[in-house]
């Protein structure tokens, strides 16, 4: 069983201040990222982004600067702010293209273990599937480095550059996170085979089935990502589109029976094969189990004049997947939490300002995007200890860090005029004793 915590104990000061930064500064040694650093640390620079990225609506690097030289932290990272030494953005801007990225992959993988213990048992037991998805995101001032161009239209520059994120998600943290400037990553294919494999083979965490969307098409990669959830132990859940050839060969469904739930009927349950995308022969190296859904309640159409990117609804989804154990409809269960990713991307995008290149260097977005991670860690583990939503955590988060920020202000303030009564006295008190000398 895991320690429920109160939520008073659970602050946004609170927080940042009791992040491990002993074993940070350990991970910042063994990385060497201070290597020739002369101003900017990685434990530094690190703590910026976090307050910056949690009391600001919208970030930057000169965002990011000015809260470097706010004294409002003292000894929140081992090191007191009177022994800092204020940056500009620029210096910021060129520090974040060549500090080593592995400190923040592994300090983001430590933040992570460290907070497991504010983690209620029914999250730790849907951390067992993992979600795995892609999110793209554009640059609007042509100048992203890399990058690759599509879905160009008569509104839309050629030279408009934009990247893929993909990323695997257990409801709490992400446990792979890749990023793909090339246009043969532009498809969902690659990236999500790519993403489930790296999972599969390290077998990051508790996780025991991988969910994906319809991205993943090709014949080999389902072949691949079997053959891995099987020697882990693990499996997956997929999406084929409901015009993709199956070769049923038995039939899972009982007779006179119907699976249903509250949204959807059971229509199909069978072990089958597929085949590869223009070939006539079925690949019976490798048996899967399709299942063919009915939505009960009729979806929405859209409209005849829409937009270029009008959704549209099914009425029937088709899932594949390699676990021949479990009921049909807990299979239907599993994949319906994919949609937990969706939401995640929303709330990096519209309140971590993930959509927003802070650094138009790749090797700098690598880095924003684990700094993006671990904020969203923090702000996750404040919901779960007050049972908020992500974004209303957020919003609380910032009042609490502006209100923390005027208090310090007061108080530093107070102690300004303190000193300088004391100043005062003692100028009085030296020149009295030089009045009583010269008598």
């Amino acid at each position: 069983m895991t320690t429920q915590h109160p939520k008073d104990n659970v602050t946004a000061i609170g927080v940042i201040k009791n992040l491990p930064y002993d074993k940070i500064s350990e991970i910042a040694a063994k990385t060497k990222v201070d290597y020739k650093a002369k101003k900017l640390r990685g434990v530094d620079m690190m703590v910026d982004c976090i307050f910056a990225m949690l009391s600001s609506s919208q970030v930057s690097q000169r965002i990011i600067s000015i809260k470097n030289g706010i004294p409002l932290m003292t000894d929140t990272n081992g090191t007191s702010d009177s022994k800092r030494t204020v940056v500009v953005h620029s210096s910021f801007s060129e520090r974040l293209t060549r500090i080593n990225i592995d400190f923040f992959k592994e300090a983001y993988a430590l933040i992570c273990s460290k907070y497991l213990k504010y983690v209620p048992d029914a999250v730790l037991d849907d951390m067992q599937i993992i979600r795995v998805d892609s999110t793209m995101v554009a640059e609007t001032s042509n100048k992203l480095v890399e990058g690759f161009s599509t879905g160009m239209t008569k509104n839309t520059s050629s030279d408009r550059r934009q990247l893929k994120y993909t990323m695997a998600y257990n409801g709490l943290n992400v446990v792979a996170a890749n990023v793909f400037t090339e246009r043969t990553y532009s498809a969902d294919n690659a990236p999500i085979s790519k993403t489930v494999a790296q999972c599969l083979r390290k077998r990051a965490g508790m996780s025991n089935g991988y969910v994906f969307d319809r991205g993943l098409k090709d014949v080999d990669d389902f072949k691949c990502i079997a053959k891995l959830t099987k020697q882990n132990l693990a499996f997956f859940v997929g999406r084929l589109n409901l015009n993709r050839c199956t070769q049923p060969v038995e039939t899972m469904l009982p007779e006179d029976s119907v699976l249903a739930d509250n949204e959807v009927v059971v229509t199909a349950d069978d072990k089958g094969y597929l085949r590869a995308k223009q070939s006539d022969k079925w690949d019976t190296s490798c048996l899967y189990r399709i299942i063919r859904v009915r939505f009960k309640t009729p979806r929405p159409e859209s409209p005849r004049n829409t937009r270029r990117h009008a959704r549209h609804y099914d009425d029937e989804m088709v899932l594949i997947t390699n676990n021949f154990e479990k009921d049909a409809i807990e299979i239907v269960q599993y994949y319906r939490r994919r949609w937990d990713i969706e939401v995640f991307f929303k709330f990096l995008k519209q309140d971590l300002s993930f959509s927003h290149f802070i650094s138009t260097n790749v090797h700098g977005i690598q880095v924003m995007l684990y700094m993006t991670l671990i904020v969203a860690l923090l702000v996750k583990i404040y919901s779960i200890a007050h049972n908020m939503g992500p974004r209303i955590a957020k919003q609380a988060i910032m009042t609490e860090l502006i209100r923390y920020q005027t208090e310090t202000i007061k108080r530093l303030e107070a102690q300004v005029k303190s000193m300088k009564s004391e100043v005062n006295n003692l100028k009085i008190k030296i020149l009295s004793l030089q009045t009583s000398s010269d008598h």
